[in-house]
C-alpha cells in the first residue's frame, strides 16, 4: 500500500507566498536586463592613424578633427557633428571620444 503525506494548508500558502516571491524577482531581473541591452551609448572610442598628402605619418603634432554623423548614406543629411583637438603619439596615432567633443550641429529625429 503506498501510504500519501498530505501537507497541511499552512505549508502549502508559505511555499506559493515562497515561489511567487521568486518567480516576480527573477521577472524582474530579466525585465531590467534587457531594458539595459536596448540603451544605445552616447560616447563610444574612435582611433585613427593619421597621414599627410603624402602618406606620412604625422608625428607627435597637434590635430583638429571634425567629426559627422550621417543618416543614410555619405550624402545623407548630417544628424550630428562634432569638432575635437588632439595629439598624435609617436605612431601618428589619434585616441578620442566621439561624443565628449564640441557639437557643431545636433538633428533630433
Amino acid at each position: 500500500m503506498i501510504s500519501t503525506k498530505l501537507l497541511p494548508l499552512k505549508s502549502l500558502n508559505y511555499n506559493m507566498k515562497q515561489f511567487s516571491l521568486i518567480f516576480f524577482q527573477l521577472l524582474l531581473f530579466i525585465s531590467i536586463a534587457f531594458n539595459a541591452q536596448g540603451q544605445a551609448p552616447n560616447k563610444f572610442s574612435y582611433q585613427a592613424v593619421i597621414r599627410d598628402n603624402k602618406n606620412n605619418l604625422i608625428i607627435d603634432k597637434g590635430i583638429s578633427m571634425r567629426i559627422s554623423i550621417v543618416a543614410g548614406n555619405q550624402s545623407g543629411i548630417t544628424v550630428y557633428q562634432e569638432t575635437h583637438s588632439a595629439k598624435t603619439n609617436a605612431n601618428g596615432l589619434v585616441s578620442m571620444i566621439i561624443g565628449s567633443g564640441t557639437v557643431v550641429s545636433r538633428k533630433n529625429t
